[in-house]
């Protein structure tokens, strides 16, 4: 199973800079890409400070287009240039579980997390977003990949 493990736990909220798109989900990863390849060059101009791994939220899931946020936390906040958006991920109780392997099982991993939540009681208080702490180029085997996915709770 993609799900390697998930616990409920305090975060701090964390800046965030982005640019938002639309795409089909057969786009997706050509949009992250060039998405992430915007703000890490506008990061690196501009001297900015990055504070982890390339993320990418999901405020809209459909069933044709999803609406994607794509960026980098930064270790403070700034104002965000022309085409892209700042915004601060919510701290608070959080959902946070670990999937394994290929991007193309993340939905598996969803649809496990969403149960679990069922089970417990819980729901989701706004998007949730998935922080990509594997760089393929460094590890092409999938199964070697982790992907850190966050859902925001209730209090």
């Amino acid at each position: 199973m993609s799900l390697l493990s998930i616990e409920q736990k305090e975060i701090a909220p964390m800046p965030f800079l982005f640019v938002r798109r639309q795409a089909a989900r057969s786009e997706v990863s050509q949009a992250l890409g060039e998405c992430f390849g915007l703000v890490f060059s506008h990061c690196m101009k501009a001297g900015l400070g990055v504070a982890g791994f390339p993320l990418a939220r999901y405020p809209v899931v459909g069933p044709g287009l999803m609406t994607l946020e794509a960026g980098v936390p930064l270790v403070e906040p700034t104002p965000a240039p022309t085409g892209m958006q700042y915004t601060e991920l919510p701290g608070g109780p959080t959902l946070f579980a670990v999937h394994g392997g290929s991007y193309d099982d993340l939905g598996d991993t969803h649809a496990a997390i969403e149960r679990w939540m069922q089970e417990h009681g819980l729901r989701a208080s706004g998007p949730h977003w998935e922080w990509y702490v594997t760089d393929p180029a460094g590890h092409p085997d999938p199964k070697d990949w982790r992907t850190h996915i966050y859902y925001p709770l209730g209090k």
